[in-house]
């Protein structure tokens, strides 16, 4: 059968619709079939003269004695036995005269046929030579004679007749007979066969129907089970009396800086970081009920607490976070795999598998907010942040068409001349439904996620240029304004092309706008990143690196993009900070002087601080000792107390939401 399916299957059709019509159709034909062959059969025997046959056979019979009677009775016709002869076979003859006639069909049911006109002829005569008595008129019996023989021969051609015309349809009637049983048969056959075959689709579709359910259940790229599998055994598991069930650890996973692998080395890597991801938590959690993956760069681990104690699950995922896994990227290069790490455990934190997985992911968004590569078990506040996020979350696209975000301004001022030279721009969001203005930190992370950081970013340089540029209409320092940009943005080939538009529309020069790039974007090793940057440089818009002292440098990239400011944090420059450290940055200074750039020194909270900068040979400084954050026409404000020699200007309170 298997063999007859692969020969019939270039010949079927291409869509199970469609097939199911032609078997339908099928099936309808072989039923028709058959029924024209039962009806067939059920036709009776059709009459071509069966009856009026039987009666001819015998009348041909006592026509052959009548006529051997008549020729015998000539030799002797004087006798008395020869009349008594002659008068019975003249009645047997009326007898069987008398039956021809009453019959519907043959010769006798017409009386202008020959046959019968003779036999009407001879039955006159015998009945009048009966009638003289003996003895017998020898002329009579030779005239009588001669018509028997011509009614015995019209007798016998017409018995020939009837016979061969009732063969013949006997003969049709058996070959109509054969053909009905054929067609029943082959009805028969067709249906068995077109059984067999729908029985096999039907086997078959169910093979694949199990085969498609598995699938579906199972992750194409790493082999786990998927989201919907999860579900599945999560609803399976629920479904158990209480005393069946057994505590579940559920540990959400999220690949961290999965999205900047993907964007930087492409998605080739990024599959085969999911896939080493999914081998590593196969081979750390080999006791675990199921590992699913969630999703993106998510995945699930459910671990039965009667198999493993959370002490022990807390030292599996310390002892990961140590020895992360690493995956094959460009160039043989070695690409760590950091996972951060929700635990919850239910029915302990949510009375369903669904509630405990939603307090698993706030506890994965407190390790991420903690540190990447962290784990973090569940505790009920941090569904208040849980909760926050998702508020954030759900107002973001209406962010900007509400006009809820503004801008803010950070003074920075150069410390030998305690003069106005910029302000940093901060975004900020009068959120309707918290009733709290949030800082850029807030929600840019959201804004990422959600696709929106790129427009923030839009609006905060259109913002910042239109705002510097009142300021250099009313006060003489020739301010600029500092605008931190996300890596989105920065790798976005468009950037350069519309910060020139908007200072061509705000009149303002290049050098009235500086880009700050954060450790993150520019140590991205991100060649997007890095032309940006060159081009803006290029164009004349002032650079700024930050932020030295938190770990990373930024050496490798100022040769390159000779950026105007450095920024220096100023714990390095703190009391509890040794010698060698301020020494240190002190080095940086010089070396900044020399490529042409100046130090800022960020952070600064008292007079202390400025001092401290001061003698570390930092030209700029901002934070909470200069200034808070202002609003644009404080900022002129500020600058004129500066101007005036105040020696510290009077603090302005930041603005409001409202």
């Amino acid at each position: 059968m298997r063999r007859a399916l692969l020969f019939l299957r270039p010949l079927l059709p291409r869509t199970p619709r469609t097939l199911s019509l032609l078997l339908l159709a099928a099936g309808v034909l072989a039923c028709l079939i058959a029924a024209r062959g039962i009806s067939t059969l059920r036709e009776p025997e059709p009459d071509a003269g069966q009856h009026v046959i039987r009666h001819m056979r015998y009348t041909y019979a006592e026509l052959a004695s009548l006529d051997t009677l008549l020729a015998t009775l000539q030799i002797n016709p004087f006798t008395p036995a020869a009349h008594t002869m002659l008068a019975d076979a003249a009645d047997h003859f009326y007898v069987r005269l008398q039956m021809l006639s009453g019959l519907s069909q043959g010769p006798f049911a017409d009386d202008s046929t020959e046959l019968k006109r003779l036999s009407v002829e001879l039955m006159a005569g015998l009945d009048a030579l009966a009638r003289a008595g003996p003895p017998l008129n020898d002329r009579s019996l030779s005239e009588l004679n001669d018509i028997s023989s011509k009614v015995l021969r019209l007798t016998g051609d017409y018995t020939r007749e009837v016979e061969a015309r009732i063969d013949s349809v006997l003969r049709e009637h058996a070959r109509r007979a054969t053909g009905a049983w054929t067609e029943i048969i082959t009805s028969i056959t067709l249906m068995l066969i077109l059984s067999i075959l729908s029985l096999s689709l039907f086997f078959r579709n169910r093979r694949m129907m199990d085969d498609l359910r598995a699938a579906s259940a199972r992750d194409s790229l790493t082999g786990l089970t998927n989201r919907r599998g999860f579900t599945d055994w999560a609803t399976e598991r629920e479904a158990r009396d209480e005393n069946a069930r057994r505590r579940h650890a559920l540990l959400v996973f999220d690949i961290d800086h999965f999205k900047a692998v993907n964007d930087q080395f492409g998605h080739a890597t990024g599959d085969a970081m999911l896939k080493a991801a999914a081998r590593s938590l196969l081979a750390d959690f080999p006791d675990a009920g199921l590992i699913a993956r969630w999703g993106g760069d998510e995945f699930v681990v459910a671990v039965p607490l009667s198999d493993l104690s959370l002490r022990e699950i807390d030292e599996r995922l310390s002892t990961r976070a140590n020895k992360p896994s690493q995956v094959n990227g460009p160039s043989d290069a070695r690409l760590p795999i950091a996972m951060s790490c929700g635990v919850a455990v239910w029915p302990d934190d949510g009375a369903t598998i669904d509630e405990a997985l939603t307090c698993a992911d706030a506890a994965l968004y407190e390790a991420k907010a903690r540190q990447r590569g962290a784990h973090v078990f569940f505790r009920e506040e941090m569904l208040d942040r849980q909760r926050l996020l998702q508020e954030i979350a759900s107002g973001l696209p209406a962010a900007l068409p509400r006009q809820e975000l503004f801008v803010t301004y950070e003074p920075r001022i150069c410390i030998n001349r305690r003069a106005l030279v910029g302000a940093r721009a901060h975004l900020r969001w009068a959120h309707p439904g918290l009733s709290a203005t949030l800082a850029a930190g807030d929600f840019m992370a959201g804004a990422r996620e959600h696709g929106q950081a790129r427009a923030f970013d839009s609006f905060l340089l259109a913002t910042a240029c239109e705002t510097v540029a009142r300021w250099r209409a009313s006060i003489p320092e020739q301010t600029y304004v500092v605008v931190g940009l996300s890596a989105c943005s920065l790798r976005d080939a468009t950037l350069v092309e519309e910060i020139d538009r908007l200072l061509a529309r705000s009149g303002l020069p290049p050098e009235a706008l500086e880009i700050e790039v954060a450790d993150e974007a520019a140590l991205s090793r991100s060649e997007e990143v890095i032309e940006t940057l060159s081009r803006l440089s290029e164009h004349g818009v002032r650079l700024a690196l930050s932020t030295f002292g938190k770990g990373n440098g930024v050496l490798t990239l100022l040769a390159r993009l000779r950026p105007q400011v450095l920024t220096i944090n100023k714990t390095l420059l703190c009391e509890s900070v040794p010698g060698d450290c301020r020494a240190d940055v002190a080095a940086l200074a010089n070396m900044a002087e020399t490529l042409g750039a100046r130090t800022l020194i960020e952070g600064v909270a008292t007079d202390a601080d400025l001092d401290m900068a001061r003698d570390a040979a930092c030209a700029l400084a901002e934070g909470p000792g200069v200034s808070p954050p202002l609003t644009a026409p404080d900022i002129c404000a500020f600058a004129r107390a500066l101007r005036s020699g105040a020696s510290r200007p009077a603090r302005i309170a930041t603005p409001s939401a409202t």
